[in-house]
């Protein structure tokens, strides 16, 4: 529970930079714990959205923050597996008054298609454009001017290469983002095959060609050669252990 709290803090004070409230000598932001009020014609809610992306559907959920603002919008990018919901922090987003949008990646959690790094990409992007089109950005309150990405591990990474070309994405927090450009020698390259291989990872259906296409793409997929474009980003990295600084030290 410590470990939720102490994300949601980091994540809504990089979000907005949000004054803090002390409460027991801590600065707990006061959308942990505080009441919220409703707009009787635009209270907060939830939507389901079925999302088509190059004639597969997938799975989007949205947490619609109260009353009838443009909002900025905060995308979670789940890791591999990842959980079916990251709604914790989804929920403190927008008790902080931002709007909290999860979705599956092709292949992942029942969104059809084939799990690839080349889909989970096109995915990102393919919901941020949706969600900046007008009509839609009038339904669901967004301030298309004003995307944050959270993504863990898998999709710490994709965050920061999706993320580092759109010019609506203004703000990247990864959390312990993994690099999906390093498999270049046989000895990654094998170990890769073995993770991608584990019993926990029976609810994705991947691409045969999961693999060779991370092996032929590597340049693409490296957070790192994005950094010319991630300057102009306001980019927070945790990690929990320091084992992607090799790579996140670049940037």
């Amino acid at each position: 529970m410590k470990k939720i709290i102490t994300i949601s803090l980091i994540c809504l004070y990089f979000v907005n930079s949000l004054y803090s409230q002390a409460v027991d000598n801590q600065d707990i932001h006061p959308s942990i714990f505080e009441d919220i009020s409703n707009s009787e014609s635009y209270p907060a809610k939830n939507e389901s959205i079925a999302l088509e992306i190059d004639g597969s559907f997938i799975n989007v959920y949205a947490l619609l923050a109260n009353d009838s603002t443009k909002k900025p919008t905060v995308i979670f990018c789940h890791g591999l597996p990842g959980n079916e919901k990251n709604l914790d922090l989804a929920q403190v987003v927008r008790r902080s008054g931002r709007n909290a949008i999860y979705f599956d990646y092709r292949g992942s959690w029942g969104s059809q298609g084939e799990l690839s790094y080349k889909n989970s990409l096109d995915d990102l992007r393919g919901l941020i454009h949706f969600l900046s089109q007008p009509e839609n950005a009038e339904t669901y309150r967004i301030d298309t001017s004003n995307f944050i990405l959270f993504g863990h591990s898998y999709g710490g990474g994709i965050a920061l290469v999706a993320g580092s070309t759109i010019d609506n994405v203004k703000k990247i927090i990864a959390l312990s983002p993994a690099s999906f450009g390093k498999y270049k020698t046989k000895e990654s390259q094998q170990w890769l095959t073995n993770f991608m291989q584990a019993e926990e990872f029976f609810m994705l259906n991947q691409s045969n060609d999961f693999i060779q296409d991370v092996i032929d793409n590597a340049e693409i997929y490296d957070p790192v050669n994005y950094k010319d474009f991630l300057k102009y980003k306001s980019v927070l990295v945790i990690d929990e252990n320091e084992r992607h600084r090799p790579f996140i030290d670049p940037l």
